[in-house]
């Protein structure tokens, strides 16, 4: 019917429930309506979806977050749910307005880290919501996806940023890897179709790796180099 029902017991954590929920049981049931779900945060930047693509501690929040504090509304911060849309379009999809971030990083960007609830109980990464209870806008609707970036540090850079594009075998294997439960996928038959979506699109959307220089105080070049990098992409 395209709910979930919640049945926590009377002993769980409700912070922990909602680890789970919003974690492994949402990427699964997106998958299940034929949204594959990758782990990544997105924005929307003039009407289309840019995405960061990365494991935790890569810097995807923090990305989305230099984007959030220009004006740009966040999409999603840690489960991007993608859809076919048309002959070749890839439509990015909403998720729930919040971000998980650490305390220095909350900080940086603007909100108060002992304001916020903690993400699990006694931890240190912070739940901090946006729009009227936090800083930052959301965009509620779904968006035409742009471009992927990878994003990875790198010590040493002549500029703050340096961006290139994947062939698409490289840009399939990454998708693949930073999917949500792709070990799961061949158990309950949806391997193929997953394929079949990452296989669709890398032939219409730029996969890019973004090696940057680490520090937020490089985020401003950071951003204006992704955006003039948006701006050189064929049909932008």
């Amino acid at each position: 019917e395209g709910r979930l029902l919640v049945l926590p017991a009377a002993s769980g954590e409700p912070a922990m429930v909602e680890i789970h929920l919003l974690g492994n049981v949402l990427s699964y049931f997106l998958e299940l309506h034929g949204f594959p779900a990758l782990h990544a945060a997105a924005v929307n930047v003039e009407g289309r979806a840019i995405a960061f693509l990365a494991d935790s501690r890569a810097g995807k929040t923090s990305l989305s977050a230099a984007f959030v504090q220009a004006g740009y509304p966040l999409l999603c911060d840690d489960i991007l749910a993608l859809e076919a849309a048309g002959p070749d379009g890839i439509l990015a999809r909403p998720s729930y307005p919040a971000r998980r971030m650490w305390p220095d990083a909350a900080a940086h960007f603007g909100a108060d880290p002992q304001a916020f609830p903690p993400v699990v109980p006694g931890g240190q990464k912070r739940r901090i919501p946006l729009g009227a209870d936090g800083p930052g806008n959301f965009c509620p609707t779904a968006l035409p996806l742009a471009a992927i970036y990878l994003p990875q540090r790198h010590p040493e850079l002549p500029a703050a940023v340096a961006i290139d594009p994947l062939p698409r075998q490289q840009s399939m294997v990454e998708l693949l890897r930073k999917s949500f439960l792709t070990h799961v996928l061949p158990a309950v038959g949806l391997d193929s179709s997953h394929l079949a979506f990452f296989a669709r699109l890398v032939r219409a959307i730029s996969v890019r790796r973004l090696t940057y220089i680490d520090g937020y105080e490089h985020l401003p070049a950071i951003r204006q180099g992704i955006l003039d990098d948006l701006q050189a992409l064929p049909g932008l």
